[in-house]
């Protein structure tokens, strides 16, 4: 898939804005479990060996992490579609972490807003653990 040719490459070669964009498009339109998850591991190590690409594209991506860690399973969800969102928003909070590492993220105020509402949601929080600290510190 997609997600699996992003990945090699992300491995092979260093990252330029052309793939930036293209990863920021399979994360605006992808709604699966299966192909957010690794789309959220690809940004946080784009997020740490390409920042200056991500950052070009920082506020088309925050919309799409912020409804995704605002999605919530259906009444009836099973213990293993509970436990699949709760994995999809925590990778999703930890690349939303990554995001806010980059210098220069700071005067992104889609991403301030964004670790405003993570800072407020104690449930946010305890996903993130020990990670939570960075999203206060985000370098400029």
């Amino acid at each position: 898939m997609v997600y699996h040719l992003y990945y090699d490459n992300l491995v092979e070669c260093l990252f330029s804005t052309e793939h930036t964009n293209q990863l920021c498009i399979v994360l605006l339109i992808a709604d699966h479990y299966d192909v957010k998850m690794p789309c959220h591991l690809i940004l946080s190590k784009l997020a740490d060996k390409c920042p200056y690409a991500v950052l070009a594209v920082l506020d088309s991506l925050v919309e799409p992490l912020e409804e995704t860690i605002g999605d919530k399973p259906t009444g009836d969800a099973v213990k293993q579609e509970i436990d699949r969102n709760e994995d999809m928003i925590h990778s999703a909070l930890q690349a939303i972490a990554a995001l806010s590492r980059i210098s220069g993220s700071g005067y992104s105020m889609k991403l301030k807003n964004l670790m405003s509402k993570i800072k407020a949601t104690p449930s946010f929080l305890n996903m993130l653990g020990n990670t939570c600290t960075c999203l206060g510190n985000s370098r400029r």
